[in-house]
């Protein structure tokens, strides 16, 4: 096992609270392997490949008369010795710390907070050193930690009255380093605003605190790596969690975590920021597991902080069979998301917003327990169409958001029309599995036919675009006879007339 993947973290109580496990979570999502340190491996086990429990007796013997806090730091302090005499890659984490990505494992960090600016105690410095995370690579000696616990030793008990002597003794130790990194990268939520981390997605900054106050701009900062969830301040203090917190949404990202999201576009960057890339951060996905599918010349792009992929083809069917099976980021046994950029945002039965976060998670369980391996939604802008149930036959999903479940054992999936082509994947993944998912329950709402970039702009004019479907309708429906029918849609507001495919929801083998 590679040293600087390893996380070290220390659990006194007995079982693991609610916070220790979503966050051990976030840090295994995220590929890192665990070293629990416990005073209680009797009761403690790990059925996890990644979590090892390990005697944290045989770094520092348990004080009856210390409390957990001043107990923690001078356990962390006594297997940071250890690591240094051993010249081992040290990487120190507090167990109510959540990751939100990986941070560098090639520099020294030592995690910090953010200070007073006004009033009592206000600090001339914008932050402070804490001892959250720490990271010190092998050759590392600039810090004497038998110095540190020679101190912590003789400190008298009531100096460590408030339970943070052990943690300013090691402040002073430190000073000058620079090595120190700023708040945002593992305590962005100030002490200060613990209570809204709980509560809400935003903050006001108290104090004169240099903060981020919107909490969907902050955990999608990539110098954001982690979040200190204050558990002490909530445990001592009442405050109840609320639905819409981002404490609560942490669950979320955790389920979301290892999702990767593809968004084919063609010149529409203005509008895929405005809609798909907005309600992708509402979704709480990340940014990190977003990619943007675009033509190998294609430069208007580029100064979105979005990773990219170029595809080699052109034409919405090919660019996504491009994507589910010559991608070389895709793996065997991935879950991907495939969403249009043009996504408002999604409605339920009762014409409310639904975001990502709450369809994503039930639907994909559903697909597993059903085992298919495609699955989305239908396309219906009327609530009362929706309905509260999951369906496996030969009906419609969009293209708007699939979810495929790579398998590669299984035969590809491809098409190469530039329309209907969602349709032409319904078809193929029907006759292969003969099943797939669709949750009746949530409907996009989108951009049809804009005439600004996306397919419109590939065809050259709407008009040509609507020729097209006919040439892939006829096309369709002498391929599959038994599966699908073309017909002539009258127009609305929302779309133009033209010719459209209706699945047979009917079709067995």
């Amino acid at each position: 096992m590679i040293d600087n993947n390893i996380l070290s973290t220390l659990w006194i109580q007995g079982e693991l609270d609610e916070f220790t496990k979503l966050c051990l979570e976030s840090w295994v999502n995220l590929g890192y392997s665990i070293d629990l340190y416990t005073y209680n491996t009797s009761v403690m086990e790990s059925n996890h490949p990644n979590i090892t429990i390990k005697d944290a007796e045989l770094i520092c013997k348990r004080d009856p008369n210390e409390e957990y806090s001043p107990q923690a730091d001078l356990f962390r302090y006594n297997l940071a010795l250890k690591f240094q005499k051993e010249k081992k890659h040290y990487i120190w984490i507090d167990s109510d710390m959540f990751l939100l990505r990986r941070f560098p494992n090639d520099i020294n960090i030592i995690s910090s907070e953010h200070t007073k600016k006004i009033g009592a105690f206000k600090s001339i410095n914008d932050y402070v050193p804490n001892i959250g995370l720490l990271q010190f690579l092998p050759n590392y000696n600039k810090i004497n930690w038998e110095k540190i616990l020679e101190r912590c030793k003789n400190s008298k008990k009531e100096q460590n009255s408030n339970r943070n002597n052990y943690m300013k003794i090691f402040q002073k130790e430190i000073k000058g380093l620079d090595i120190i990194v700023e708040p945002n990268a593992f305590c962005g939520i100030s002490w200060a605003n613990w209570k809204d981390l709980y509560t809400g997605m935003s903050c006001e900054s108290k104090f004169g605190m240099n903060v981020v106050t919107d909490f969907y701009q902050l955990i999608n900062l990539p110098s954001v790596f982690g979040l200190h969830l204050w558990r002490n301040l909530k445990n001592k203090n009442t405050c109840s969690v609320n639905s819409d917190s981002l404490f609560h949404k942490l669950y979320r990202i955790n389920q979301l975590r290892l999702l990767k999201v593809f968004v084919p576009t063609y010149r529409r960057k203005n509008l895929l920021e405005t809609t798909t890339v907005d309600y992708l951060t509402r979704s709480f996905i990340l940014k990190d597991q977003i990619y943007l599918v675009i033509d190998t010349n294609d430069n208007s792009y580029e100064s979105l902080d979005i990773k990219k992929i170029k595809c080699p083809y052109n034409g919405i069917g090919r660019v996504r069979s491009w994507v589910l099976n010559e991608c070389d980021i895709i793996n065997h046994g991935d879950t991907i998301i495939m969403i249009d950029d043009d996504i408002e945002h999604f409605i339920n039965s009762q014409n409310q917003k639904v975001y990502l976060d709450e369809m994503l998670p039930m639907t994909i369980n559903e697909m597993e327990k059903r085992n298919c391996y495609f699955g989305g939604f239908p396309l219906c802008s009327n609530p009362f169409f929706l309905k509260d149930k999951y369906t496996t036959n030969l009906v419609y999903i969009s293209g708007a958001v699939q979810i495929h479940r790579i398998d590669r054992t299984r035969t590809e999936v491809t098409t190469h029309l530039k329309q209907y082509e969602d349709y032409h994947f319904n078809i193929q993944y029907f006759l292969r599995d003969t099943k797939y998912l669709r949750n009746n329950r949530f409907a996009p709402i989108t951009n049809h036919y804009n005439p600004v970039g996306g397919i419109v702009e590939t065809y050259g004019s709407l008009k040509k675009r609507l020729e097209d479907c006919k040439v892939s309708g006829e096309w369709l429906v002498n391929e599959y006879p038994l599966m699908c029918e073309l017909y002539w849609k009258k127009g609305s507001a929302r779309v133009p007339p033209s010719y459209n495919i209706k699945l047979n929801t009917y079709f067995t083998f």
